[in-house]
């Protein structure tokens, strides 16, 4: 899936800038439903608003700002999937 790996997200002023924005939604929704992300683009690709890679940023920055709740849903996520959900 050709995306450019964001290594200095935390850095860039203009994905934070996005992300406090509209990209909290965004980043909590993809780190929850990880294949929804492919539908988000289609949607915004249209608009040219942001680069696909903001995306995946806005995940990592929620993920750093909730830690804990990114743990349980990774935790679940695994676990449903050796469940056989």
């Amino acid at each position: 899936m050709g995306r450019k790996d964001p290594r200095n997200y935390k850095q860039d002023q203009d994905l934070i800038a996005a992300y406090e924005e509209g990209g909290r939604a965004i980043g909590k929704m993809i780190l929850h439903t990880p294949d929804r992300e492919e539908y988000l683009w289609k949607l915004l690709k249209g608009v040219k608003l942001w680069p696909k890679w903001y995306l995946y940023g806005f995940r990592c920055l929620y993920r750093d700002e909730n830690p804990v709740e990114a743990r349980r849903v990774i935790a679940r996520r695994y676990h449903r999937k050796r469940k056989g959900r």
